[in-house]
């Protein structure tokens, strides 16, 4: 090829990336908008997302990002480690959230220091709108606020990559993925991984 034409190839390709992922974008805007109105918390999502945002590319793989790994959509997660997990015990002001189902928890038993909430009702469990008191009576730990240290963990790491997407688009600045979960916890304390 000449060398014209293969700086032409090559830019043509760099459009075709930035138009794709531009197009990832307003879909992943547009699905946003579709669970929100559905679970009447749009207004309060609206306002943490810059539409005419650009892409942010993410080192964390995960299967929204791995389609196209120049740019994703997503918010880079920071991801914890068993260590950390295993001390929480001696940091009550971080909070450890298990997106697993009830049926996947009643076989296993939960991290310590950890409370249920199912993947399904995140974002109506850490809306806005839920009053701090309603919170802490239904999980016997303070309402998180913006700042507070959340680390939401499932049985692989996947649901809670998820669970801390919508935490960050609801408004929480200090979220985190322990991608080990269940399996690494059961695997390093002797425990069943899956239901019994």
């Amino acid at each position: 090829m000449l060398p014209s034409v293969m700086a032409c190839s090559r830019l043509a390709s760099m459009q075709m990336q930035r138009g794709a992922a531009l197009r990832n974008h307003q879909q992943l805007i547009r699905n946003l908008f579709i669970l929100s109105v559905s679970s009447g918390i749009w207004n309060s999502v609206k306002a943490s997302i810059d539409v005419k945002a650009k892409p942010v590319v993410s080192n964390l793989p995960s299967s929204a990002c791995a389609m196209n790994k120049n740019y994703c959509t997503r918010v880079n997660i920071p991801v914890v480690e068993y260590a950390e997990v295993k001390d929480l015990p001696n940091h009550p002001e971080k909070l450890l959230i298990d997106v697993r189902e009830p049926r996947e928890i009643e076989g296993t038993g939960l991290i310590p220091t950890a409370i249920r909430i199912p993947l399904g009702i995140v974002d109506q469990e850490l809306a806005p709108h839920v009053k701090a008191e309603d919170f802490q009576k239904k999980y016997g730990r303070p309402k998180p606020d913006a700042k507070t240290y959340i680390i939401m963990q499932c049985r692989s790491g996947k649901r809670s990559e998820d669970a801390a997407q919508i935490a960050a688009a609801l408004g929480y600045k200090n979220v985190h993925n322990y991608v080990g979960s269940w399996l690494e916890w059961a695997d390093k304390e002797g425990l069943p991984k899956e239901p019994q």
